[in-house]
């Protein structure tokens, strides 16, 4: 009986000992498909969050750009230059101021805003001691407005009756200068010439 009671409690250790391993094995793939569920729930999650990254950079660039918009409309840039100036040979004209030169002023309104009241302003520089009947022309001299882009030319005519004075003017030069009131948007000194 000894060994019978030997051989009972020995089969029921035996059979714990199975029952906490199964339990055991059964556990450790229990907590290996948890582990493999939570890691592709983390991968999920890392995909989530780069998508939601490239989202967010997304709306800061467009965020920036009409931020930059805004300001434009907010703060227009008012800016108009000078993209051609042609001069022609004296003529001889036939009317009373026989003499004729042309000068060709083409600009162009480079800002964000349409430009109002653009005027040119010409100075003549040199030896003007022999220079002053002669009568300067400018069509149109108010430029009137000058839309984004656009480009304008106006003519600067010179008309003089005395050839000594066609001479004099001729060895000058001209400065031509873009105005907004008493903003130079634009300037340039030509050679008035022969």
């Amino acid at each position: 009986m000894r060994k019978s009671a030997e051989l009972v409690v020995f089969l029921v250790v035996f059979c714990l000992l199975v029952a906490v391993v199964i339990g055991l094995a059964f556990s450790a793939l229990t907590l290996a498909d948890q582990i493999d569920g939570a890691r592709k729930q983390v991968n999920a999650l890392q995909s989530q969050l780069a998508h939601y990254e490239n989202l967010t950079g997304s709306l800061r660039t467009k965020a920036g750009s009409l931020e930059a918009q805004i300001y434009d409309l907010q703060n227009p840039i008012v800016n108009a230059t000078f993209t051609d100036i042609s001069i022609e040979p004296w003529v001889k004209n036939g009317m009373s101021d026989p003499y004729r030169k042309v000068i060709n002023v083409t600009y162009q309104n480079v800002g964000t805003t349409s430009i109002g009241g653009v005027t040119l302003a010409l100075k003549i520089e040199g030896n003007t001691t022999d220079i002053d009947n002669f009568l300067i022309n400018v069509t149109p001299y108010q430029l009137g407005v000058v839309q984004v882009n656009e480009l304008q030319t106006s003519r600067v005519s010179f008309l003089t009756g005395w050839e000594d004075r066609k001479q004099a003017l001729s060895e000058c030069n001209l400065t031509i200068t873009l105005m907004l009131d008493t903003l130079a948007l634009d300037s340039q000194t030509v050679s008035i010439g022969r």
